[in-house]
Formats: structure tokens, sequence, C-alpha cells
């Protein structure tokens, strides 16, 4: 039996899989796993240690997503589970009950390795929460796991919650602002034990659903590590994440054109080429260089010149350029998240004043000690990073000018429309609050329904939004291909960001979707 992998399509069909009374099948073969399959080492490994009991069947279905019922029994047998003497777990089976009770279709062979668990601290109470969901049409379904739920279910197993904790302010991977904030030490943990290391672009996708043959290499892993040896080397987490990687530039697809929009926290281009935008994301260890010296991502603004090396939809290597410009950036602002409202930027570096502005501005330069006005432009200089005149309408309806540069404001965070403050000395800011910043708002999270019209988005913390689009306006971009997508094209549970450019409305003018499954 072939298991889709839509998340959907899943649910429904892994209610129906048998588990089978505990039988040993040490070293089992599964006709869908060849010695050429990706993860065939893990699961031949994983299967000889007695793991798999419960796949007892001629096909290993390696794509099917695995749901937290088999988690628990895999998961018990490592930790130490035997069906000859399985202990009473009166306190524990009292907590499954508040749980199951709601659902007819709970599997209730499971109870036994659950209680377990909880008698262990391996799995808590509030897990429970997440083994059945109801689906639209009211029927019970059973719940995948993710891959930060499984991370935090292998280190309590090996209890290294206390060391994972210590790791829950780093940032490990390429999309760590995606972990869940709880579960993010886990994920670290893993990664600095070779466990988990992500794709080969360092993302480690927390959300996504473990697959079967993810699982099993996973926990190879952790086995090994538990046994004190080093986990292979270079072990992804995919089939893709194994294909070769080794292309040589020279081999790859490039693409030139013009930043249209940089989303440095989604660590997201878009490059217009022609009329046609598209969207890249960076690589873990993408080179950048900025008019031929070596630069880092801060380099990366809306309107440079951009030639990218592309492979499999990810830019592996930049090569910037100022030239040729437009220098009006008005609202070409940078639309990242980067910058907080009412963030007060102070400097003591002196600012000369813009040379190549027009006459009249550098003729009018405001001389006042401070104003407070709504940004009406931003005319750069001629050295694009380093200096501007901006242009605001006081309070008292005024048009005034200050001289900045990088050093006294944050020039690419700034956009027309912005409500700010300065203080200036002889025209020359020194330094500048956001009183209300005009720039795009950027939520993260699981598409739980979408319709004609409305999408619902749950975040990280576990909160629900509604979003609106128009499909004749919003562009819909699949961040895996790098192509754009109608809506109707976007599955359910696939995680995604959406960018609203104004932050007070709920309409959504880019969406980009992650892993549609």
């Amino acid at each position: 039996m072939k298991i889709s992998k839509k998340i959907s399509t899943f649910l429904s069909i892994i209610q129906i899989i048998a588990f089978s009374p505990p039988v040993t099948t040490f070293g089992a073969v599964y006709k869908d796993i060849p010695e050429t399959h990706w993860a065939y080492t893990a699961i031949e490994n994983i299967s000889a240690k007695g793991y798999l009991d419960d796949f007892q069947s001629e096909n290993f279905n390696p794509d099917g997503y695995i749901d937290k019922f088999t988690i628990s029994k895999i998961l018990a047998a490592v930790a130490g589970f035997s069906y000859d003497s399985p202990a009473n777990y009166t306190e524990e089976k009292n907590i499954i009950s508040k749980y199951s009770s709601k659902y007819s279709k709970w599997y209730k062979d499971a109870n036994n390795q659950i209680a377990f668990l909880l008698s262990k601290g391996i799995l808590l109470e509030e897990d429970l929460e997440n083994f059945m969901l109801f689906s639209d049409d009211g029927s019970e379904k059973f719940r995948a796991i993710s891959r930060e739920e499984t991370a935090v279910f292998f280190v309590r197993l090996i209890g290294k919650t206390e060391e994972a904790e210590a790791l829950k302010d780093s940032n490990l991977f390429t999309d760590s602002e995606a972990i869940t904030i709880s579960r993010k030490g886990s994920i670290n943990y893993l990664k600095t034990t070779n466990v988990l290391n992500g794709d080969s672009s360092g993302y480690c996708k927390p959300k996504s659903a473990v697959t079967k043959a993810e699982f099993c290499v996973l926990l190879n892993n952790l086995t090994i590590l538990m046994s004190n040896d080093k986990p292979r080397e270079n072990t992804q987490d995919s089939a893709e994440d194994n294909e070769n990687n080794s292309q040589t530039s020279s081999n790859l697809p490039s693409v030139k054109g013009i930043v249209n929009k940089y989303y440095k926290t989604l660590g997201i281009i878009q490059i217009k080429a022609d009329d046609d935008i598209k969207p890249y994301r960076l690589s873990k260890n993408t080179k950048i260089s900025l008019n031929g010296e070596k630069a880092t991502t801060d380099s990366i603004k809306n309107g440079l010149n951009i030639s990218a090396i592309i492979n499999k939809s990810e830019i592996i290597e930049i090569s910037l350029s100022d030239n040729k410009i437009n220098t009006d950036i008005n609202n070409n602002g940078d639309s990242s998240k980067e910058t907080v409202e009412n963030t007060e930027t102070t400097t003591d570096s002196e600012i000369t004043t813009n040379k190549n502005s027009s006459d009249e501005t550098s003729a009018n330069l405001c001389m006042d000690s401070s104003a407070s006005g709504i940004i009406q432009s931003i005319k750069l200089g001629q050295s694009l990073q380093n200096e501007c005149v901006i242009e605001i309408l006081s309070e008292d309806k005024e048009t005034k000018y200050f001289s900045a540069t990088r050093y006294t404001a944050p020039i690419y965070t700034l956009k027309t429309g912005d409500s700010i403050k300065i203080t200036a000395k002889n025209g020359k800011i020194k330094t500048l609050k956001f009183i209300k910043k005009n720039t795009s708002q950027t939520i993260n999270g699981y598409i739980t329904d979408i319709d004609d019209e409305t999408v619902f988005i749950r975040t990280a913390s576990s909160d629900e939004y509604e979003y609106y689009y128009d499909e004749n306006q919003t562009e819909c971009f699949d961040c895996t291909t790098g192509k754009e997508i109608d809506f109707d094209d976007i599955k359910k549970y696939t995680e995604a960001y959406i960018v609203c450019e104004d932050t007070n409305s709920r309409t959504i003018d880019v969406i980009f979707i992650i892993d549609n499954l």
C-alpha cells in the first residue's frame, strides 16, 4: 500500500494500519527498501535491534508519515519496555484516559507503552493532546509527528534535557526562527551531536512531518550516539538532502537582474530579471561580493544589480553591484522585519553633507536641533551605501531636509510614510527614532485552512490568524521550486510565510510556501 505524501490522505490511511503482536524479525528486509535506498542502512540497523516489530509487512512505505502511537511503541522499545512484565501504571493510565476518552479510534494497544514513557518522563501529559485530531468533516485522525517534536522526545529519551536547555538561545540552523521556542534547545542539541544535521543548506524544517525513512535515520544516529559512537558523517534527513550536491559553479544555472525585494529574516531574495520576478533562498554558505569585494548578507539591498548562481532554487553565490541604480528609493525600502519600532540610533561620527544632492536640498538642510514628521522621500547620494538626504513633512506642515549616512540612520530600514523624530546638528542627523514605521509585517506558521478568499495560519505560539488574498493581486511562490503557483495548489498543514506590506491590514501581498506537501 502506497501512502501519499499529502498529510490529509495519510492521516486517513494511517487509521487502518494494523499493529501486529510483537514478533521478533531481526534483520527484516522490505521489498520497497533496496540496498540503493538512501535510508537502507539505518532501516536495517533499527530493524535488527527489534525496534520495528510493528511494521510486519513486505513493504515498509518509507515515504509515509509516522504517527505518535507508532513512535511511542518504538521509543518504549528503545527505553527497555517489556511485554512480559508491564507495570500497572495506574496514575499514567488515568492521565491517558483523559485524552483517549475523547476519541473512539484512539489506539489503545499502545497505552502500555505510552504509560511507560509517561512514567519515565519521555512523554509528558501535554504531549497526549497532540496524538489525534478531528478533521474538517469531524472524523478522527492520527496526527503525524514533526521534526521538532521528534527532537524533544529523543532528548528526553537520552536524558539530556539540561544540556539541551543550555542551547535554547543558539541559532544553529538557517531556519532557526521557525523552531518553536520551547523545542529549540532539543533541536540544537541533536545538531551538536550529529543526530539531526538538517539539509545541505542548513535548514532543519522543524515543523515538517517526519517520514518513516527519516525517522529511522534519526533514530539510528541516536542509538549510535547512545553507544558512544560517532554518527556517520554527512548523514542527511531525507532522500532529497542526500542527492549529490558536488556540482561546481560553472555547471550550475545563473540568473542576472535586480534585487526586487530582500526578506532578510526569511533568507529569501526576489530577483527581477526582465519582467519576471522569482524568489530564491540563500544557502547556508552563500558567497557574497559587492562591487568585487567580499561582503555579507547586510550588503543585499533592494535595487542592487545582482548576478546569482542557483542550485535547486537556492543561491550559492552572489555578485552585487550598485551601478546604474535609480537613486530615488522612495517606496522601495527594505521590507524585512529586522528593525523594531521605537529603535533609536545614535552616533558621534561626523557626517559630510551629500555634495551630489540637488542644490536645493543641499542649500536647505534643516539646522533645527530636532524635528518630527513623516518621510516624504529618501534621496541616495553618489555613494549608494553611505549617504542620503531625507525629506520629511514636519508636524507644522513644513518640508525639511536632513543629511544622513548609514552610521547615523538605518537608511535601508526607512520607507516613505514612516513617522520619525530626528535630532540634528547643522542639518546632520545625530539621532533618529521611529514613532511609527510604515513597514511590512511577516508571519510564519502553518496553513490550517484555505478557501477562495481566506487563509488561516497557525504560528509557533499556537495562535491562529485569518488573512485575505486576491488571486489577481497576491503573489504566491513555492520556495522549493522558485516558481509562482496558484492558491488552489497550496496544501493544508504546509509551512508558509505571509507578507503584508501594510501592518494594519490582513490582506496578503506575498505568500511564500515552504515544503508544499
